[in-house]
């Protein structure tokens, strides 16, 4: 990568340097003259090796005042050099830094930028998730709305040639309850369910009836709830007619429902899609979304350990703050 070979030259021209500097050190505290002195005032010979006299310790060269005021100028030429090269180390050290603090500056302020910018897709997925789920349960409900007058009765043997299902069950119902005028029978249509027709010994496919008054077809769905139907000794239930997602969602809090029937609680279902139950003359009610247990111990109602509704969970989006937090180590300082 770029960055890394101008990086690697840089390290080593700076090893290069402090090289340098350590000779040009060395270069100003050499002797300029024939014989060199070592650290100790020794002498040394011209072949760099110690006199006889001096490996004994018994003959230790006196110091020469002489050298003084060339040991202080050497000493001088170093303090200055040093102090340079302290100062070009110090000025580079806070260009390098003066950089990072505004790489630095930028990073935050683009984090700032991101983080505002994540808080409001957060924002507006929140209203958007609440404005599709009231729209999917006004979807639900104009589709129960729209079969507001439709029976589904199930049961019924399925042969080829049923013949004209809508006369059949116009004469059935008409039979069950004679207290209806006859202009009140009309029946728009009915037909299988739209599948495949099952095979012999399996359950037929309910039928659905379309009732031309939503006051016939509320005479038959009360008679049916008082009575045992059969048609041609065979039983046959009514149901009413609602949408696959309204009927998922039953199936959902069929343990909440069983519940109640133990408990001998009187409920109903609502439109749009709740749960509406009543004790001791209260109406208490339960929507999507709400606890269930806390609506169970509303009716006084303690529900099992493992009592729990199949409910749709949509992951919660959360938003970043916008203030920065103090980082700390393992020690638990900061910095």
């Amino acid at each position: 990568m770029p960055g890394s070979h101008s990086g690697a030259k840089q390290a080593f021209k700076k090893k290069g340097d402090r090289r340098e500097t350590a000779r040009s050190v060395a270069d100003m505290l050499a002797t300029p003259r024939g014989r060199q002195a070592s650290q100790d005032g020794r002498r040394h010979s011209p072949h760099g090796s110690l006199s006889p006299a001096s490996t004994t310790g018994s003959d230790i060269p006196e110091f020469q005042t002489e050298d003084t005021p060339h040991i202080l100028t050497k000493l001088t030429e170093v303090r200055n050099f040093l102090a340079k090269e302290i100062s070009n180390s110090t000025k580079e050290v806070k260009a390098e830094i003066q950089a990072l603090g505004a790489r630095t500056a930028a990073l935050e302020d683009k984090m700032e930028q991101i983080t505002s910018a994540h808080n409001s897709v957060v924002t507006h997925s929140r209203t958007m998730r609440q404005q599709i789920t009231d729209l999917e349960m006004m979807v639900e409900d104009l589709a129960n709305r729209s079969r507001r007058n439709n029976v589904r009765l199930r049961g019924l043997p399925e042969s080829p040639h049923e013949g004209d299902l809508v006369n059949k069950m116009k004469q059935y119902f008409k039979q069950l309850i004679p207290d209806i005028s006859d202009e009140h029978w009309a029946i728009d249509r009915a037909h299988r369910a739209l599948r495949a027709r099952r095979v012999e010994g399996q359950t037929p496919r309910d039928i659905i009836l379309r009732f031309h008054y939503y006051s016939t077809k509320e005479a038959v769905m009360k008679y049916a709830r008082n009575k045992n139907l059969t048609y041609q000794d065979t039983a046959i239930n009514l149901y009413q007619d609602l949408s696959p997602t309204t009927l998922q969602r039953r199936r959902n809090w069929r343990p909440l429902t069983l519940l109640l029937q133990e408990k001998e609680i009187k409920y109903t279902w609502g439109h749009p899609f709740k749960l509406v139950a009543f004790k001791s003359g209260t109406t208490y009610t339960l929507l999507p979304g709400a606890d269930p247990k806390k609506f169970l111990r509303s009716l006084q109602v303690e529900p099992p350990p493992d009592f729990a509704l199949t409910q749709e969970t949509v992951p919660e989006l959360n938003t970043l703050p916008a203030e920065w937090t103090t980082a700390k180590d393992s020690a638990g300082r900061q910095h």
